[in-house]
Formats: C-alpha cells, structure tokens, sequence
C-alpha cells in the first residue's frame, strides 16, 4: 500500500495513508451494515418504451452512475427470447388497452416494452470494469428476479469474471468492514430476490446473498412527493421479520429506503426535482423515527433519476457516514473521480459527531446506519462494536410479495 510521507519543519513527519474506502477514510474501519449508499432505482431503464410508454427511472448510463458514485443498483431480471436481460418489465395489467390484444396474440415479451433492455452478459462487464480499476470501492447489486432460473444468472457472473469479487455474507455473523472486503477483494454484494435460486448453507458456487434473509424496507408505490414524505405506511414492504428483529444479534441487518415517486409504470423527472432533496429526506427520516420508532439512517438511498439533487443526496450521505473532512492526501483509485458520498454537508458542519441542522424540527442527526440517536447527539461509535439491526441464524423467512411486473 503506497503512502505519501510529508515533512514538516525540524523531522515532524505526517504519513498519508492512501487507502480509502468508497471515497473516504473515514469508511475503512465500519461494517458494511455501518454505511449509507446512494443508489438508483431499475439502474438500466433510461429509455421510453415502445408506443411511449414509460418506463423509464434513469437517464444516465451505468458507466456515469458509477462515476458519479453511485454504489447500489436494483436491476430487474427477465427472460425474454431465450435470453437474459435486465429489463423494466410489464405485466398485463400495465400495458395500455391498444396494446394488450398485441401482447397476447402476437408473443411480445415483458422485454419489449424496455428500449434500454439489455442482456445480462453485456451489462455484467461493466461492473467487471468498474471493480478492476477502483480498487478501494464496495458495490452493491439487487437482483429482482423474474423468470429466469439460477444456472443462466450464475453462468453469466461466472462469465464475466465477478465471482473473484462477490462476498458471500453468513446469516448469523456480522459483515466485515470495508477493509476487510477491500483486503480480501471481495467488493462485490450482490442480493437476489426469492425467485433466484440460491445456496442457503453458502456451499461453494452460490455466492448471491438471499435478500430476504437481510434486508427490510419501506413501500415503494408513492404517487405524489406529499405521500413520500407522510409515510403513514411505514414499513410494510417485503421483510417485516428483518425489521422486528433488527436489533437482535448478529444484528446484521439492512434498511433500504425506496425514495420516489412512480407515475404510471415509470419515474417521473419532475417529481425527481421535488423529492431528491435534503430537507425531504430529513422529513423522512423524522416521521420514521416518531411515528414508528426507527431511530437510524438507511444503508440504501435509492432514488430516480439522481442527477437532480445529487449534491444535496451525496451530502446526506457523506452526513449520514459522518465523513467530517476528507482525512487523506489520496484519491479514489481508478480514473480520477471524485469520491462517493463527499460533497458537502446542508445545515453546516459535523462538529465533534454532532451535525448542526438548518431547520431543527426537520433535521435527522448524522451518524452511520443502525446508530441510536438521542436527541441531537450521536452516540460515538466503537470500531468493533456491531450496531443494531439483525437476529440470529436461518429460519427467519418472510411471506414472499410478488410485485407484477415490477416496480
């Protein structure tokens, strides 16, 4: 590992250390349950559909996703045509009545409807890329499995050389932090749906983590941001025993905050504009906490169409991690983009772990996820210390929701 050494008047020495961690120092030494990600939402679908149907969530390619730091992606999988593709598919009760008697009689497929569909062997490359020049860097993949089976998505990670990278976490341990995934060069998670088959005992050559065993989230059918915002559902999207025994040990549990607004079968652009803000964010986060006790900042920050208020997302993010400053002389490695989640803080700086708000009966206090919060203090974390959110062993799964067509 390179370091920079700097000296500074009569042999007073400064070593730089050069690793960091999705960007940051800071990073290095909490878990992979310890950390926020910014993430898009059906990362691949940045085109309308066929007759204008929308579909689309995304208007920037993987390749700039990435650059611009993104570090979660939920990708729908389908078959269609004998082949593999992440596509934003269509049930029958979303395609328009002129189009329906064409869907039935003439054997056009979910796929179709996607301009942006593309095959999971041309998108997994990407990621290969990615992995290879950014070394320092964690990613996160959530597979919405539709039809496809094991073998075809196994066979096409396998092809483009991902298996050297993904991490397979235990269900009753706790996640490394990031060094350790760095260390070990397992920098790759990836989740699947319940319709992927899976090894649940984690016997060699099933390396894809079962999202129902680790993740919680929020619902995900928000017509209007004022519904966003007054979440009176709560939690009630798919893994509620995640939720109601996050706390236990090995409290490895995840959170995943769907954060947008869906117009038809597709995003929307300008309710994007609305939502995609600091302030709304904190709302959020404050009806959570006094309405249903979830006293801690999400892993998963996933949005449409993040180019409108990423500074402000990235700025919640790099709040939520507790990045104060940037602590070394070294960047990213790769090509020279700007680190995730480092760009500024709303409300002014992070003194001593305490985050000053703009507007104080909005403001969420910073910390990293599953950090209890007490009043306007975070709690000071403990490097070895497992944070809140999780059970013990197997066993613990939940009703399967079938989302048709996807969302």
């Amino acid at each position: 590992m390179k370091e920079l050494i700097l000296t500074i008047g009569l042999g007073f020495v400064i070593c730089a250390d050069a690793m960091q961690c999705n960007g940051a120092v800071d990073l290095c030494k909490r878990r992979y349950n310890e950390v926020t990600y910014l993430g898009t939402h059906n990362a691949t679908t940045t085109k309308n559909a066929i007759d204008d149907i929308s579909v689309t969530n995304q208007s920037k390619s993987i390749e700039q996703q990435l650059q611009d730091g993104i570090r979660f992606m939920k990708l729908p999988v389908h078959k269609s045509r004998k082949k593999v593709y992440m596509c934003h598919g269509l049930s029958k009760n979303k395609i328009p009545k002129s189009l329906k008697t064409i869907y039935e009689f003439t054997g056009l497929q979910p796929c179709d409807f996607d301009k942006s569909a593309i095959e999971i062997e041309k998108f997994l490359p990407k990621i290969k890329k990615f992995l290879d020049k950014n070394k320092n860097e964690v990613l996160t993949l959530l597979l919405e499995v539709h039809n496809p089976n094991y073998s075809s998505i196994r066979d096409a990670f396998k092809k483009a050389g991902l298996w050297q990278y993904m991490h397979l976490q235990d269900k009753g341990k706790a996640w490394p932090t990031l060094q350790q995934m760095i260390n070990s060069n397992k920098r790759l998670v990836v989740f699947s749906s319940s319709k992927l088959e899976y090894n649940p005992k984690g016997r060699p050559g099933s390396l894809f983590n079962d999202q129902k065993a680790f993740i919680f989230e929020t619902d995900w059918d928000y017509k209007n941001a004022g519904q966003l915002q007054n979440d009176n559902k709560g939690i009630i999207g798919r893994g509620r025993s995640n939720y109601e025994k996050r706390n236990e040990s090995p409290r490895n549990k995840l959170w995943l905050m769907w954060h947008f607004v869906t117009k038809g079968t597709g995003g929307s652009k300008g309710e994007a504009k609305k939502v995609n803000k600091a302030g709304v964010v904190n709302k959020r986060l404050l009806h959570y906490k006094t309405k249903h006790g979830l006293d801690r900042s999400p892993n998963f920050l996933v949005v449409d169409f993040y180019e409108h208020g990423k500074d402000e997302l990235l700025g919640k993010v790099k709040e939520f991690n507790k990045i104060h400053e940037v602590t070394s002389l070294a960047t990213s490695s790769g090509t020279g983009m700007e680190p995730a989640g480092m760009g500024s803080v709303p409300g002014g700086e992070i003194p001593g772990g305490e985050v000053m708000p703009t507007t104080p009966e909005q403001e969420i206090p910073g910390g990293f996820p599953g950090q209890e919060i007490h009043g306007s203090e975070v709690m000071p974390s403990v490097p070895e210390q497992e944070i809140p959110g999780g059970f013990t062993g197997p066993g613990q799964e939940i009703q399967e929701q079938e989302i048709p067509g996807g969302f």
